[in-house]
């Protein structure tokens, strides 16, 4: 993730929108029946929820206005 993507996610709530949009999608392509794309529509989900709260690393506002 290179520094402009950080600073668009660094706020927690497009984070959690980011997740919530491809598990949306997961569960769009599992219901209409397209497995394949409903695997890989998980994986994103998985990837995104592993990415953005456990290992992503929040910096403390207080320490940018130095």
């Amino acid at each position: 993730m290179n520094q402009r993507d950080a600073d668009f996610f660094r706020p927690k709530h497009r984070r959690v929108v980011a997740v919530i949009v491809c598990l949306l999608w997961a569960v769009f392509e599992w219901a209409t029946g397209a497995h394949f794309w409903g695997l890989v529509a998980t994986g994103i989900t998985f990837y995104a929820y592993w990415s953005f709260f456990h290992t992503y690393e929040e910096q403390d506002s207080s320490s940018d206005s130095d």
